[in-house]
């Protein structure tokens, strides 16, 4: 049983470290978002880990309809966030899905984003809410 929990163990973290940020981004986030090239489905994300804190981050990125509709049955989105809610009345009917990400993929996500912003500003409505 210890041995199967050890290597449960390793293999996640071999995961995490072994996730591309890049490809991720790529694959399953750029047909919604640019990062300094403006609005597409959903907001612009240059910048947006300096305006907003990691841990909102993490949350809205794990379970975006959860943070926007509230969930009862989950205590950590019992209500909705009022911030996830003024960015999805700027962007909607479309919702962000729930992501399948540990938060230490999404960290390495944001830091792509983060180092991907360098010298851009980004551009839409995303810079209405505050």
């Amino acid at each position: 049983m210890k041995i199967s929990i050890l290597l449960a163990m390793l293999f996640s973290a071999s995961s995490v470290i072994a996730w591309d940020a890049k490809k991720e981004f790529t694959t399953n986030c750029a047909t919604c978002h640019s990062i300094g090239g403006g609005d597409k489905t959903g907001p612009d994300l240059a910048g947006v880990t300096e305006r907003r804190e990691e841990k909102w981050l993490i949350k809205f990125i794990q379970y975006a309809p959860g943070m926007i509709d509230g969930d009862p049955e989950d205590e950590e989105y019992k209500t909705p966030d009022p911030l996830a809610v003024k960015i999805y009345k700027k962007y909607k009917p479309i919702k962000m899905t729930e992501q399948m990400l540990e938060p230490e993929q999404i960290k390495k996500l944001l830091a792509y984003i983060k180092e991907q912003s360098k010298g851009k500003t980004a551009k839409g409505k995303i810079l209405e809410v505050k």
